[in-house]
């Protein structure tokens, strides 16, 4: 990182809209709006990947790593678009505005896609608006479309079994692909491939929107993939699995900051000798399909490239577990090397956690700038690295708090005494306004880049928190409604964009941005 800059975090569920969920439409550009005019340059949100009810909802969690998510879809545009018809969003507009049901909301989607996708089909034509020709799109994203739509396919046959459930013709990937399929597979195969292309289509246009405004999209990439997710499924080598498709070795995280029983994930580790072997050639492929989408990546859960922790498949929580060694700089300087990733990468590492001195020694000679968060600065001692006066490198990104925290007036209003008296005392501050206090302080760093959650600008407590680590249930639902955006864009742009201003972090914007 270059320039100081400073931008927020607003994951695309919690954008305000009608529809249920935030999504790729009139929110997001209201959104990049509101970034622009405040002297943002970055909007930083959770992975985009499909998820669904059965993996909790949560954006780590998800069936493929090269997938958009459909719940995202914008489908005002496919009622432009003549696909739908407005009296068709009823159902999402009858929808609560403040959080997001995915109870109610997955079936009303599934709806509504099966619906445009017989629109389309009868309308006879190959493309959708700008989107370009569907079988052009098809044979682009053949590498990884192709397994991911069989893979959906198959669900729909095994009433949405795990494919380690499947009968061995189709749990198989090498079977799989040579199976004759049905014509209702075919049918689904087409129907899911048809929702990507949708996806697709509307990032592009996000995207270009951002660029025109000048806005920087951070996206996130978790490290482990999901257990019943295509990503396994069509390339069980590389994963620690048995031959019946169980996993030998689950992923996770030993007790920490944020869970005292550490972090049981469930993920199956990677097979990093056979990876090797292969060149690493599925995670070029997965990072270049991110770069396709983001201008920044951060990889989530850094230090398990250079260790992780690996649980045994009987252990009832990640407090047993051993250390095993990740594939190290060896890893980075292939992705380096690989060609159509820009250079250099455009990668923040997530080094948060209890991390040894080889893991920023790796995370320093990959170039990547690292992670500080303010709301773990203040429970210990005057060396805590969290605190700005300790920041070993202004090659870094500042948060008050991330998703996985507490906003920062819920952390203040139920953090301990040390903590409070810790952070009152060196930010000479009453405590009245925990989230613009830690705003400052971020912004007043040498972090070169600075992030602040939407949460923290419209000073909002606990209810307005995102996710609770090693909590399964009420997370990933919060939304920021249109009221409060609207209030953050009359109260709070202009003082943001002059800290922006005072404190070096306001963006050269190109012409076509201003």
């Amino acid at each position: 990182m270059k320039e100081r800059q400073s931008g927020l975090l607003l994951h695309i569920t919690s954008l305000p809209n009608d529809y249920g969920i935030g999504n790729l439409g009139a929110g997001a550009r209201r959104f990049l709006e509101f970034l622009k005019t405040s002297g943002q340059s970055s909007w930083q949100f959770c992975p985009i990947g499909p998820t669904g009810l059965a993996l909790g909802n949560s954006p780590y969690s998800s069936y493929s790593a090269f997938a958009g998510n459909p719940l995202l879809l914008d489908f005002c545009s496919l009622v432009t678009e003549g696909l739908l018809d407005y009296e068709d969003l009823d159902g999402l507009k009858a929808l609560p505005h403040h959080y997001v049901d995915f109870d109610a909301l997955t079936p009303i989607v599934e709806s509504l896609l099966t619906k445009a996708y017989q629109a389309f089909q009868k309308s006879g034509k190959l493309s959708v608006s700008t989107y370009g020709d569907f079988l052009e799109y098809q044979k682009q994203e053949a590498y990884w479309l192709e397994d991911y739509c069989l893979y959906l396919a198959m669900k729909q046959r095994y009433d949405q079994a795990p494919w380690y459930d499947w009968p061995k013709t189709s749990r198989h990937i090498q079977q799989a692909r040579k199976r004759k399929l049905t014509k209702q597979d075919q049918h689904y195969v087409q129907f899911y491939a048809f929702q990507q292309y949708l996806f697709d289509g509307q990032w592009k246009l996000l995207k270009e929107d951002a660029e025109k405004a000048g806005i920087q999209l951070i996206g996130d990439a978790p490290i482990f993939v999901s257990h019943d997710s295509a990503d396994v499924w069509a390339n069980p080598e590389i994963f620690a699995l048995n031959k019946t498709g169980g996993v030998e070795s689950r992923a996770g995280v030993p007790p920490d900051y944020f869970a005292e029983k550490g972090q049981l994930w469930g993920n199956p580790v990677y097979r990093w000798d056979i990876l090797k072997k292969q060149k690493y050639q599925w995670w070029i492929q997965r990072i270049h399909r991110d770069f396709e989408r983001y201008d920044w990546l951060r990889l989530d859960h850094f230090r398990a490239f250079h260790d992780y922790w690996s649980i045994p498949e009987e252990a009832e929580d990640a407090t047993t577990g051993t250390w095993e060694p990740g594939p190290g700089i060896a890893f980075f300087q292939a992705l380096d090397k690989a060609k159509g990733l820009p250079s250099p990468l455009p990668i923040i590492a997530e080094d948060l956690g209890d991390m040894g001195k080889e893991v920023f020694d790796l995370r320093d000679a990959s170039g990547f700038p690292g992670m500080k968060v303010l709301q773990f600065a203040f429970a210990s001692d005057p060396g805590n690295p969290h605190l700005p006066h300790n920041f070993d490198t202004s090659n870094c990104v500042v948060y008050p708090g991330t998703h996985d925290n507490d906003t920062s007036m819920g952390w203040y209003h139920h953090g301990s005494d040390l903590e409070k008296h810790n952070y009152r005392c060196y930010l000479g501050v009453d405590g009245h306004s925990a989230s613009w206090d830690l705003i400052r302080a971020a912004c007043t760093s040498t972090a070169k880049l600075a992030i602040y959650s939407i949460q923290d600008i419209l000073g909002l407590g606990r209810e307005a928190r995102l996710n609770t680590p090693g909590v399964a249930e009420d997370n990933w639902k919060w939304r920021c409604t249109q009221k409060q955006l609207d209030k953050a864009q009359f109260e709070s742009a202009s003082y943001l964009k002059e800290l922006t201003v005072r404190y070096g972090r306001l963006p050269e914007r190109s012409e076509s941005a201003e």
